[in-house]
């Protein structure tokens, strides 16, 4: 559970910066994982021009822990719960209500032992609407708009920006 908190702060900072080189992301998700939400922010400033700005950490209310789900072993585990549906807006303010739906998030022990976010999936029969309000947390202070407005600008993983490749 605590793995799954800290990747939700680490996740919203690095897509608030669209930075996704930071440390705290690359302690709590894996290559894979933190690929893929860089690949989002590409996505969305290739389509809008910018991304949305997260007010906090996402809200997560936890259902179920399962260690070592589909027989994996106990470096696996899988979290379910509800999470907010529209958490990130243009503006950096949460909206009024905020909707649950269900996710699991998926994680595996690095050889460091560390409990990382490797993927996540949808659980869509999962009743999050019994579960409202989901607890809220906002940065302080509020964050600032990444200025971000070209894909080229967006750091990758790695550390490089998403812009031609030097040979």
């Amino acid at each position: 559970m605590q793995a799954v908190r800290a990747e939700l702060e680490a996740e919203a900072v690095a897509r608030n910066r669209n930075d996704f080189s930071i440390p705290e992301f690359a302690r709590t998700a894996t290559p894979v994982y933190i690929d893929r939400v860089s690949a989002n922010a590409i996505e969305a400033i290739s389509n809008n021009g910018r991304t949305k700005l997260s007010p906090g950490p996402l809200p997560f209310t936890p259902t179920a822990v399962e260690v070592g789900y589909w027989n994996k072993g106990e470096d696996f585990a899988a979290v379910r719960g509800c999470v907010a549906g529209r958490w990130a807006t243009e503006s950096g303010v949460p909206t009024g209500e905020i909707d649950g739906v269900g996710i699991e998030y998926r994680l595996e022990r690095d050889h460091d032992g560390l409990m990382r976010v490797s993927s996540t999936s949808s659980v869509p029969d999962l009743d999050c609407g019994a579960l409202d309000p989901l607890p809220t947390a906002l940065f302080d202070p509020a964050p600032e708009p990444s200025g971000v407005t070209d894909v080229r600008d967006v750091v990758r993983p790695d550390g490089t920006t998403s812009g031609p490749r030097s040979r």
